[in-house]
C-alpha cells in the first residue's frame, strides 16, 4: 500500500457524506468546526470561502476547496463573512442558478499523519482545462449520485467520496511536489 493510501485509511472513522445544494442566491452559511476535513465543488455559481484565520479565497465554477483540518468556515456571496446562518437551514431550490456539491469526512485527529498536518488551511484547486482531469470525473460522478436515487447510491457515493479525498490531495501534493511531504512520497526508496 502506498503512504496516501495508508492515511487515508488509518485515519478515516465511520462514512463520509455529501449533499447537493441548489440555490436562487448563495447568501452566506456557516459550517461549524468538526472532527475531519470537509469540501465544496461550485458546479454553477461562484463564491468566496471564509475561514478563520486566512483571507477569503473565491471559489469559480468548477473549483474545489478542500477545507482538511475540519476548521470552522463561511460560504459566502461575498468576501465577508457578515450575518452568516447554518448551512443546515439553506433551501434547494431545483432551478437555482447556484449549484454547490459538499462533503465532509470523518477522521480521527488523535492518528494524524504528517502528510494530512502539513496541508494548509484550505486547499484550493482551480478549475483549468486539462488539470485535475480525475478530479472532475470523479465530481461529475458524485454530483449524479447524490441527486438521484438509484440501487446502491449510498455505496457509490462512499466510494466516490473516498477517491475525492485522494485526488484532492493528490491536487496539493502535485502543486507543492518540489519541497517537504510532497517530495518524500515520490521517493520510491521511502
Amino acid at each position: 500500500m502506498d503512504v496516501l493510501s495508508d492515511v487515508i485509511a488509518v485515519m478515516r472513522t465511520g462514512r463520509p457524506s455529501s449533499n447537493r445544494l441548489r440555490l436562487g442566491s448563495l447568501g452566506c452559511y456557516r459550517f461549524a468546526p468538526y472532527d475531519g476535513a470537509g469540501f465544496h465543488v461550485f458546479l454553477r455559481g461562484a463564491g468566496w470561502l471564509i475561514t478563520g484565520h486566512g483571507g477569503p479565497t473565491p471559489v469559480g465554477p468548477g473549483d474545489v476547496v478542500l477545507v482538511p483540518h475540519g476548521d470552522a468556515h463561511v460560504l459566502s456571496d461575498s468576501p465577508r463573512a457578515e450575518h452568516a446562518v447554518p448551512f443546515e437551514t439553506a433551501v434547494d431550490e431545483p432551478d437555482g442558478p447556484i449549484d454547490v456539491l459538499c462533503g465532509k469526512y470523518r477522521l480521527d485527529r488523535t492518528r494524524t499523519h504528517p502528510v494530512l498536518a502539513r496541508l494548509p488551511e484550505v486547499v484550493h484547486l482551480p478549475a483549468q482545462a486539462g488539470r485535475h482531469t480525475g478530479l472532475r470525473a470523479a465530481i461529475d460522478l458524485l454530483g449524479g449520485e447524490v441527486s438521484g436515487r438509484r440501487p446502491g447510491r449510498d455505496a457509490a457515493v462512499s466510494g466516490l467520496l473516498d477517491l475525492l479525498l485522494v485526488y484532492m490531495v493528490r491536487g496539493w501534493l502535485d502543486a507543492n511536489a518540489a519541497t517537504g511531504w510532497p517530495q518524500a512520497l515520490r521517493d520510491p526508496t521511502l
